[in-house]
């Protein structure tokens, strides 16, 4: 069983703390969509998949709706795939955050492994979101395509490999960068 995963492609809005909000890419879902069927194809893996998997933001959802539709697979989106949740500072700038709430900021940036930012996740409770998702499809027998965000790839990987999160953060993970989870069918 394979689960291939795809970081969704650039964003139309950089330096801006996302999370979970709705952000429109900086190229079409059907021109993204396009780009993995060709490299899949290439790799001669198309057949390979059952499900395209998304969270429900239009970052990821709309690149796997296309995806699914050229591969004449099904699509599922689940919440446990979005990116981690930053409560109040959803939407802001980096330097916005600094700047009106300075002592909050500096605070996580050294608690950030056990304290969320105010109204949002801790890493714990990210890390349990998503490891439940990827229990649950390793017990099923479907290969599947992933887009998804490079938190939620670091979480898996942090599952798949049993790899300290806090090592996993430093860990580039460009737009369109894939990975592949390979599970044996014992």
């Amino acid at each position: 069983m394979l689960l291939t995963v795809y970081r969704h492609p650039e964003l139309a809005v950089r330096g801006v703390c996302h999370g979970q909000s709705q952000v429109d890419l900086a190229e079409s879902p059907a021109a993204a969509a396009a780009a993995i069927v060709d490299e899949l194809s290439w790799k001669a893996r198309l057949d390979s998949f059952n499900v395209a998997w998304s969270s429900p933001w239009n970052q990821t959802r709309l690149v796997a709706q296309h995806l699914a539709e050229e591969l004449g697979i099904e699509h599922r989106e689940d919440t446990r795939l979005s990116e981690m949740r930053f409560g109040d500072w959803e939407g802001k700038s980096y330097s916005e955050i600094r700047a009106e709430q300075p002592e909050k900021f500096q605070m996580w940036m050294e608690t950030w492994l056990t304290e969320g930012a105010p109204g949002g996740e801790t890493v714990e409770d990210f890390l349990n979101r998503v490891g439940s998702w990827f229990a649950e499809f390793k017990e099923q027998s479907k290969s599947g395509l992933m887009i998804s965000h490079s938190g939620t790839i670091r979480a898996l990987l942090h599952h798949f490999h049993e790899a300290p999160f806090s090592e996993l953060i430093a860990r580039p993970i460009a737009e369109g960068d894939s990975f592949n989870f390979e599970f044996s069918d014992e």
